[in-house]
């Protein structure tokens, strides 16, 4: 009996392992599947068409999935089926800056209609396939494999390798089995080396909602949105700090999900010594994007400010990690270091800015600084002479050497560098500097 039982289990496991390979189709019968779901999202700009990328049916209904950013700029969007019939858009169910996803309506039914994945569904390494609508009624169908699972700014990527271009934005990602996994978002380009894709999950659950606004409100929305950000900038930029934000205020109602709103929000706020309020708008803008270096910094500023530096130094440490040649950053963490008394962990900040750009003469001095702080003039002398080669006509670089010779008790070479700076200081006027170095003249007997 036992043995029976055994037996059918493993004839039930191989049983299901047929069935899930059944259930794979092959490219062919992947394209003829989906390619009736596929449109181009085009415009007539002073009368001639103009591709704005792709896009898919998503509900039979007419309702259509594509870029936020395809449309954007639009003067008027209408949606192109490969048999050449077109629909103008009559509205948008929803959109979303921070997804890059909108969901278009046109007067359509009995449409072709893509199927979904289970939520999440694809894996590192699984096949998957993107289909462009194309020019002339064509298509371009590539496949390629998923990279990475990844969460990034708080939702769910795909990221992947397949031969894309610019018209694969808002293509489908589909999967082995002929459903969708995503919508194509970023394409690798530039400084951007990868190829990005939204989980379907964000999709699927805005679809049976009602239009949102038509196409003509959504253009004017956007107009005044853009009227009430570049007012608020001119505010900012005046000092109106109170008017700033209540044009930006004015501008999140339309727009809730753009991080640079909330940045200059945090900045309004800083201006007016409001830090709780900088604080909880800066980490709104990271909410929305996590990759925003600016907001990460002026971040880090208000915890300075506040006196919380361990919390601006994991800031500025996530900006390293985001952007590791960032020269404003190593600087920042070094003088944080320098003014919590810890030199030593200071200098390796000063080294990599070295490594960066080996002519950085701010990066040289502070090192000359930070060694003749903890004694070590040696090293403090070599980075101080260091500096001058860049900038021989420097009063205060002598100055600053002069200083370490003092300390160094040669008192020849300290002098020295004490008339060196005094001669430059007269010829540049710098008065402040030259009195100081008039007393410690008078102090070495000269």
């Amino acid at each position: 009996m036992k043995s029976f039982v055994v037996g059918l289990a493993a004839l039930s496991f191989c049983f299901l392992g047929f069935s899930q390979t059944l259930e794979l189709k092959s490219d062919q019968e992947i394209f003829q599947e989906i390619s009736p779901s596929i449109v181009s999202i085009v415009t007539k700009n002073s009368g001639e068409k103009k591709r704005l990328g792709t896009g898919f049916v998503v509900a039979s209904s007419g309702v259509i999935a594509t870029n936020y950013s395809s449309i954007i700029n639009a003067e008027d969007v209408n949606v192109e089926f490969s048999g050449g019939i077109t629909y103008p858009l009559t509205g948008l169910i929803y959109y979303s800056l921070k997804k890059n996803l909108v969901l278009l309506k046109i007067n359509a039914s009995g449409l072709d209609a893509v199927e979904f994945a289970d939520s999440f569904a694809g894996q590192t390494g699984d096949i998957i396939y993107c289909l462009e609508s194309y020019q002339d009624k064509k298509y371009d169908f590539s496949s390629g494999i998923i990279s990475k699972v990844r969460d990034f700014q708080g939702l769910n990527w795909f990221r992947f390798k397949a031969p894309v271009s610019f018209e694969t934005r808002g293509s489908p990602l589909i999967n082995s089995k002929g459903k969708v996994l995503a919508i194509v978002t970023t394409l690798a380009q530039g400084c951007q080396p990868m190829n990005l894709a939204l989980s379907a999950e964000y999709i699927k659950p805005q679809i049976t909602k009602d239009v949102k606004v038509n196409f003509e409100e959504f253009k004017g929305l956007m107009i005044k949105a853009d009227s009430y950000f570049n007012k608020a900038q001119e505010l900012y930029s005046d000092r109106q700090y109170k008017k700033a934000i209540d044009f930006l205020d004015k501008f999140i109602i339309i727009k809730p999900d753009n991080c640079g709103a909330y940045n200059l929000l945090g900045l309004s706020y800083y201006k007016m010594k409001n830090y709780n309020k900088a604080i909880d708008n800066y980490q709104k803008a990271l909410e929305l994007d996590s990759g925003f270096i600016s907001a990460y910094n002026n971040l880090a500023i208000v915890y300075l400010e506040k006196g919380k530096s361990q919390e601006a130094i994991k800031l500025y440490e996530k900006i390293l990690e985001i952007k590791p040649d960032s020269l404003q950053t190593l600087f920042s963490l070094g003088r944080i270091y320098i003014n919590l008394g810890k030199y030593q962990k200071a200098i390796p900040y000063y080294r990599n800015i070295l490594e960066l750009d080996q002519n950085n003469k701010k990066a040289y001095s502070y090192l000359g600084w930070t060694y003749g702080v903890i004694g070590d003039y040696q090293k403090a002398i070599t980075y101080f002479k260091k500096c001058s080669e860049y900038s021989p006509d420097d009063a205060e670089t002598y100055f600053k050497i002069g200083l370490i010779y003092f300390e160094a008790e040669d008192i020849a070479k300290a002098r020295k560098n004490f008339v060196k700076a005094k001669d430059l200081a007269q010829k540049q006027g710098r008065q402040r500097l030259l009195n100081s170095i008039k007393g410690l003249l008078e102090r070495i007997g000269e």
